[in-house]
């Protein structure tokens, strides 16, 4: 079991430094391959080398966020949190917070574990019932949310909007193509339409849009305990706001940050934020599936396969 915890983490730092390559990507592998990992694993430890993939990556995967894809000082105005700290020098600040947001997250995260397993089945009965309630008021939220840019005139946050509700609509209609022709890319067992997916929507956008900046000296000085002690809210909200993910289906870690960080402008509150809900989704995700037998997420739906 230990060489499967080992194994598993190692895939997941793997999966968290690597851009474009999720989790769930060695997931599908590994589900590809069973009939051969059965000759050296139990079952059970293929399991747990899923779970802990899973959770190791929601702690890497900072890295190539912030580090790879930086844009030059002409584009600086629609810099990500990550992005504008790496090019103050304050880097290595970004993946100290995040770190800490993502293991206080993990230990929020447990007693949550413990009370989706014994929360009664009427309460899973009321989630499925006001599922479609719920995501299209996170929708309106989401897009309500959307502010214009700065210096682009007092009518620029209506057109950031309605860019905001096309690409919810594409995105709609891309879900829709994608499981209507879904067999078209099944053409072998463990192969899955999520996989061209997830490339194309997280690989290949930050292989096109890296540029040659040049990234400046960072300064490797951590936050002091008053800055750590002040982004405890957006951890707390970011744990709290991924729990609600990994109930929900349809919403993802991002956007569980970007609710639970709401309208702050602090780039350590929405980096907070972002890291504690993707770790405490990752974790609820499985707690979930022990007591619904419903998946919320590719590696939990390898778990279960498994």
């Amino acid at each position: 079991m230990i060489l499967a915890i080992i194994i598993g983490a190692t895939l997941g730092i793997i999966s968290g430094i690597l851009p474009g390559v999720h989790n769930n990507t060695f997931s599908s592998i590994l589900i590809a391959n069973l009939p051969i990992l059965y000759l050296f694993f139990t079952p059970e430890e293929v399991a747990v080398i899923i779970l802990t993939n899973a959770i190791i990556h929601t702690f890497t995967d900072i890295l190539p966020s912030i580090f790879i894809g930086v844009p030059d000082e002409d584009t600086a105005i629609s810099l990500l949190p990550g992005h504008e700290m790496v090019l103050s020098g304050n880097g290595f600040r970004a993946v100290f917070i995040s770190a800490i947001s993502s293991l206080s997250s993990f230990f929020i995260a447990l007693p949550v574990f413990y009370f989706f397993l014994s929360v009664d089945k009427i309460f899973w009965r009321i989630v499925v019932t006001y599922t479609k309630y719920f995501l299209v008021c996170v929708v309106a939220y989401l897009i309500f949310l959307e502010k214009g840019e700065r210096f682009a005139g007092s009518l620029n946050f209506i057109y950031k909007k309605a860019i905001a509700i096309l690409i919810f609509i594409l995105s709609g209609v891309t879900g829709i193509l994608a499981f209507s022709f879904s067999y078209m890319a099944e053409i072998r067992v463990g192969s899955s339409i999520f996989i061209p997916l997830m490339t194309g929507f997280f690989a290949i956008p930050v292989l096109l849009h890296t540029t040659k900046t040049k990234i400046p000296r960072q300064n490797i000085t951590l936050p002091s305990l008053n800055e750590t002690l002040s982004i405890l809210k957006s951890i707390f909200s970011g744990s709290i706001a991924g729990s609600m993910v990994s109930v929900f289906p349809g919403i993802s870690s991002g956007i569980a940050g970007t609710i639970s960080s709401g309208r702050s402008v602090r780039r350590e509150d929405y980096i907070s934020a972002v890291s504690s809900a993707n770790t405490s989704n990752a974790i609820l995700c499985f707690s979930v599936l022990f007591a619904t037998g419903k998946t919320r997420s590719g590696a939990v739906s390898a778990f279960k396969q498994v």
